[in-house]
Order: structure tokens, then C-alpha cells, then sequence
């Protein structure tokens, strides 16, 4: 079924509001925007985790994201970011990212993310 532009521009505020709410530890705001049962999955390592699950992992590294590019087409959004964070260990990263998110009845099911991960455990010079 075709989703009109009004729909994919709610669904891209949605994510918008995701990523600010993490960037902003407002991790109780994120969670409202998640559907229950949703998944997050990093398939370069084979890694599939429940959503509020990765929103607690997210919060302990102290994650801010940057939103680069973000297209919408029926219940997707690819989004592009950058994410500086400040590990447990208290070792800074940056990472470079692609998020592929669904939305279903308004609230984020499915998170699929790739990232350069190899890059992230080198500091910033």
C-alpha cells in the first residue's frame, strides 16, 4: 500500500526525535518511541537485541549522534549519522553510521544498523 509524503515526513520526525532524545540522554523519551517487542540488529556481526535492551547498552557509552541524510519510503527511513561517544572505560569514540529503521503504528519496530566499526576503537587524534 502506498504511504503518502505526509506519512514518510511523521515517520522521519520520528527518527529525528529518537536520536535527539538518546543525543539528550532522554532515554524515557526514546523508550516511548519503540514498539515492545522491537529489534535492533548489526548484521555485519551477526548481533540481534531487543530494542530496550539496546537503548540501556546505548545509554552506558553516553552516545551523541549527529543526523546527516534521512529518505523515507513506505515504513523505512535510512538515516545517516556520526556518533561521538565517551566509553565505560572513558576512552572517546566516533563512529560513521547507516541506521535502516521501520515504523509501525507510529513507534520504531525494527533498527538495522551498519557502522564502521573497526574505525571506533581508535581515539580521536
Amino acid at each position: 500500500m502506498p504511504v503518502n509524503s505526509d506519512a514518510r515526513e511523521l515517520n522521519k520526525a520520528i527518527v529525528r526525535e529518537f536520536f535527539a532524545s538518546m543525543s539528550a540522554g532522554d532515554f524515557a523519551r526514546a523508550s516511548q518511541l519503540i514498539c515492545a517487542d522491537g529489534s535492533w540488529s548489526v548484521p555485519r556481526r551477526r548481533l540481534v537485541n531487543r530494542l530496550d535492551e539496546q537503548l540501556r547498552l546505548i545509554e552506558g557509552e553516553k552516545v551523541t549522534f549527529g543526523l546527516g541524510d534521512l529518505t523515507a519510503e513506505e515504513n523505512r527511513v535510512s538515516a545517516l549519522a556520526d556518533g561521538d561517544m565517551l566509553r565505560p572505560d572513558g576512552r572517546a569514540a566516533r563512529k560513521t553510521f547507516h541506521f535502516l529503521i521501520r515504523i509501525d503504528g507510529g513507534r520504531i519496530s525494527e533498527v538495522i544498523m551498519y557502522d564502521d566499526h573497526g574505525f571506533a576503537d581508535r581515539p580521536e587524534a
